[in-house]
């Protein structure tokens, strides 16, 4: 398959880029400063030329963190790795005869599988917790968006108002540890069939102390800026939790770095485009955990908790 990758230089996209190659597809490197044997493009400012370049491929993979719906706009494919619930309702709206899928890669996308996988009844309450591994470098994009959660209020999916990474909450993490996590805006409840359960995501980091740092910042966004200087330390383990309130149900996922499992994940979704239908699809559709298991990632599925 022809491959348009939008962000080839991230954090993300350069992963993307060498597991695709591995995997038999020709990928067409772009990102705003020229990726290496790649194009330079600014795909926003510059979008007539972009969608030239779509046109000629069977699909784009948008790792770069824009989000702007004209980017789905296109004659081919397009899979978006964006964690944003306004733009990734945007680009379910978007028609058209090929795909839009949303929810690409860990959270949304593996989490959304999870919360899926715990017996959803009307009435239940599901919790899901994203662990990010706090030894691994993350792109300019995801520092930027988790800058942006901090203080800032957004309406979940029931129209409840929150306040980003301000409501603590325990979970039993992947390992049986109780950590503190933080309610975020991660659309997993846009991705989900509204079956009249609720699902509320929370965000920690692997290191203890700047989850709750991420805490304070909240209460202080002026200060978030502080965020882009804290270097890497510790593990790049990750994780992924879903659990149902009422019943104990939980089931995990873990790896070894985020963007290596965001890789794999677009890699898995590529390989199940002809089953997509044309317009706004989530991955959730495409993938089931059994295929993410025998990819390599540990996954754990209805596991009774207390």
């Amino acid at each position: 398959m022809k491959i348009l990758l939008l962000g080839a230089r991230g954090a993300v996209g350069h992963r993307i880029r060498s597991l695709l190659a591995e995997r038999g597809h020709t990928v067409i490197a772009v990102g705003r400063a020229a990726p290496e044997a790649g194009t330079a493009l600014d795909a926003v400012r510059e979008i007539d030329a972009y969608r030239e370049l779509a046109a000629g491929c069977e699909a784009v993979v948008n790792a770069a963190g824009l989000e702007d719906v004209r980017l789905a706009d296109i004659d081919s494919a397009y899979l978006d790795i964006s964690a944003s619930a306004t733009h990734l309702n945007e680009v379910l709206a978007v028609g058209g005869a090929h795909p839009r899928v949303i929810g690409v890669g860990l959270a949304p996308g593996l989490s959304t599988l999870l919360a899926a996988s715990v017996g959803r009844s009307p009435g239940d309450e599901i919790d899901v917790g994203v662990v990010l591994g706090s030894g691994e470098t993350h792109g300019a994009a995801a520092v930027e968006w988790t800058i942006g959660l901090l203080g800032q209020d957004w309406t979940d999916a029931a129209g409840d108002r929150h306040r980003g990474l301000a409501e603590p909450r325990i979970l039993v993490d992947a390992d049986g540890r109780r950590r503190r996590m933080l309610r975020a805006d991660f659309p997993d409840d846009l991705l989900l069939d509204d079956d009249g359960a609720r699902t509320r995501t929370h965000l920690a980091v692997s290191s203890r102390l700047e989850t709750r740092a991420l805490g304070w910042l909240s209460a202080h966004p002026r200060f978030g800026g502080l965020v882009r200087h804290v270097p890497p330390s510790g593990s790049d383990r990750w994780q992924l939790i879903a659990r149902n309130r009422r019943t104990g149900m939980t089931s995990t996922a873990s790896g070894r770095s985020q963007s290596a499992a965001t890789a794999l994940l677009t890699a898995l979704t590529l390989d199940r485009l002809d089953r997509a239908p044309a317009g706004g699809v989530s991955a959730q559709r495409l993938l089931d955990l059994e295929l993410v298991r025998e990819a390599g990632i540990d996954v754990r599925e209805s596991i009774q908790t207390a």
